[in-house]
């Protein structure tokens, strides 16, 4: 089994879920992050509270999507190739997609572990 962690670009989000789920990869868990790659793009915004513009704010984190996929061991590359398909353009900042082991899973409700937790 396998934990996949993939990191992608927000407005590619709603592609990429439609595409997992199309491969048949539908537990996820999904959230808003921020960070920042090797190569850091600073960007600077203007603080708008109260109606009043601030002094301009610097910073080098950028919004992304984290989704987490448990998954088994075969079927690593086909999602590894979904989400490369939805989210490949060639351009720095793309994401990433990071592959960890993981020894056990299960499923509390009924106390399946495993593989059989997954499916």
């Amino acid at each position: 089994m396998k934990q996949v962690i993939i990191i992608i670009r927000p407005q590619n989000y709603y592609e990429t879920k439609a595409a997992l789920i199309n491969e048949r990869f539908f537990s996820m868990t999904v959230k808003d992050v921020y960070g920042r790659g090797k190569k850091a793009v600073q960007f600077t915004y203007s603080n708008s509270e109260n109606g009043r513009i601030d002094e301009p704010i610097s910073d080098s984190l950028v919004l992304k999507k984290r989704m987490d996929i448990y998954i088994r061991d075969e079927d690593e590359e086909r999602l590894i190739n979904v989400v490369k398909k939805i989210n490949g353009k060639n351009n720095a900042g793309d994401g990433k997609i990071f592959v960890l082991p993981m020894d056990t899973c299960v499923r509390i409700h009924t106390g399946e572990r495993d593989e059989d937790s997954l499916l």
